[in-house]
């Protein structure tokens, strides 16, 4: 996949992230703690650096497009 181990689990786990920051009630710190990421701040680095994104800019723009 032209990445590390651990790059490829981070990708996949804020892919999981981002699909149930659309689609679930949760907050975002309760998604970040559901897939794993140590806090908040920790996920919103990693959601950011993959994403491209906040996590709350994520959802704002999805949730603009429904």
């Amino acid at each position: 996949f032209g990445c590390s181990i651990g790059t490829f689990v981070r990708r996949r786990r804020v892919e999981a992230a981002a699909r149930d920051l659309t689609t679930s009630g949760a907050t975002i710190a309760g998604v970040a703690t559901a897939h794993g990421f140590t806090d908040q701040s920790h996920f919103t680095r990693q959601f950011r650096r993959y994403m491209g994104l906040t996590p709350r800019e994520y959802q704002d723009r999805v949730r603009s497009q429904s």
